[in-house]
């Protein structure tokens, strides 16, 4: 798992947020048009309220 953390001044919902992976091999890839993917918006589809733990 990868956490990040957005800007502190972000104000929007999280419909901006593009997030891309892309994976590379040096030996030969009979698939390769798997070897990326996209996902726009964060998990759940807002981003949540900043809490504090405590």
């Amino acid at each position: 798992m990868i956490k990040v953390k957005l800007d502190p001044e972000y104000t929007g919902n999280g419909s901006d947020i593009r997030n891309t992976a892309t994976v590379y091999a040096l030996t030969a890839d009979p698939r390769p048009a798997n070897n990326t993917s996209a996902a726009a918006g964060p998990p759940e589809g807002t981003v949540k309220t900043p809490t504090a733990d405590l």
